[in-house]
């Protein structure tokens, strides 16, 4: 066990969600992000630097691809370091990842702290921010999409390692997510209800899970028809998104659609003039060009930087850590839908929400339970 880790990220959740909270008329005060990632890049200090030879195999080929595209990007074609950095952050972090494999960091108590530390400090900044008509999109961290999507993964590992789930953690979960005003944290959270009353088909489960899937379902109608009576359909701005994609992507070919574009190209004046609302994702070269990055969706981002190859990579990458521990099939599969569900609104697994939940489910101490491959049902 490393305890003062587990200690730490603990602490640090726990001090941030305060600090959300206090927070009453606007953003976190605290330096989230900053914290956040430094919690992620320290963690090598405090573990020991074993490897799986599959793991330093796989961290090999990553490793060769992000120099090999820094030198072309970078030191060849002149492109800012620091939009390269965030361009390839989630190769970057599954680098952290695999230090995390076969480590036992976290146990069942202290998952179960986490989830409810978490949840019940969403579930109170969120109610006062709706019940005072502060904002219609609550966060206690950062951006609530980012946050709904680290509650569900904790959510479904809290599931997973106590093999059931009571009202009490399903209700605060269904009103973070119902006052969340989140349409793809609502899709999200249909899949995660999916996986847990599915996961064992009886009358009863079957019942159950139909009611609350209803119920969630429900609630996405709801958001998406509020979000739309006050803009319109045109007014989605995960549309406009896709439309200069496209517009990016018109004249692609086979190629390119493998393997992207050009190491991180910068995207056409048009598309970033018709962006410029999101003018604080452009470049950090300050020249007012613009990159994936602005294109928000992690997908969209991912397929015109890595190309297809890249994002099946990805997928796999997480397939297979969740595999090298307890996780059967269904588990690694929900654990990649809640991701790509957030990777069509926001940045996913490019994000250190994404990397610090994944932290929790390689190394969680599963030295007495068994592998739970009987749950799969595919």
């Amino acid at each position: 066990m490393h305890p003062k880790y587990a200690s730490l990220y603990t602490f640090v959740f726990a001090l941030l969600g305060l600090a959300g909270i206090i927070s009453i008329h606007g953003n976190n005060v605290s330096p989230v992000s900053a914290i956040f990632e430094l919690l992620i890049f320290s963690s090598p200090v405090f573990l020991k630097l074993r490897f799986r030879r599959s793991s330093l195999a796989i961290a090999g080929c990553i490793a060769v691809y992000i120099f090999g595209s820094f030198i072309l990007a970078v030191m060849i074609r002149g492109a800012d370091i620091f939009d390269f950095l965030v361009i390839y952050k989630a190769l970057i972090y599954f680098l952290i990842l695999l230090i995390f494999v076969d480590k036992k960091i976290f146990n069942k108590e202290s998952i179960t702290k986490i989830f409810w530390l978490v949840a019940t400090m969403m579930a109170i900044k969120y109610s006062y921010t709706f019940g005072l008509a502060i904002s219609d999109r609550p966060a206690l961290y950062r951006e609530n999409n980012f946050e709904l999507m680290f509650l569900a993964l904790v959510f479904y590992l809290k599931f997973v390692i106590h093999n059931s789930t009571t009202w009490k953690e399903q209700l605060i979960i269904l009103l973070i997510f119902a006052l969340s005003g989140s349409r793809s944290g609502i899709l999200i959270l249909f899949v995660v209800l999916f996986g847990i009353h599915f996961d064992k088909i009886s009358a009863r489960r079957i019942l159950v899970g139909l009611i609350v899937v209803a119920a969630s379902g429900f609630l996405a109608y709801l958001i998406v028809m509020s979000r739309m009576s006050d803009q319109g359909i045109e007014g989605i701005d995960r549309l406009n998104f896709l439309s200069k994609f496209l517009d990016e992507t018109n004249s692609w070919g086979f190629i390119d659609w493998m393997i992207g574009s050009n190491r991180i190209t910068p995207l056409s004046e048009a598309t970033c003039t018709a962006l410029s609302y999101y003018s604080e994702l452009f470049s950090y070269s300050g020249d007012s060009s613009c990159y994936s990055v602005v294109f928000h969706s992690f997908i969209l981002r991912a397929i015109f930087d890595h190309g297809a190859i890249g994002v099946l990579f990805m997928v796999w990458f997480i397939y297979w850590i969740l595999q090298t521990s307890i996780f059967s099939r269904k588990d690694a599969l929900i654990v990649i839908a809640i991701a790509l569900l957030n990777g069509f609104s926001v940045s996913s697994i490019n994000s250190y929400f994404f990397t610090m939940a994944l932290m929790l489910y390689i190394s969680f101490d599963n030295r007495n339970l068994e592998r739970i491959d009987k749950n799969c049902v595919f």
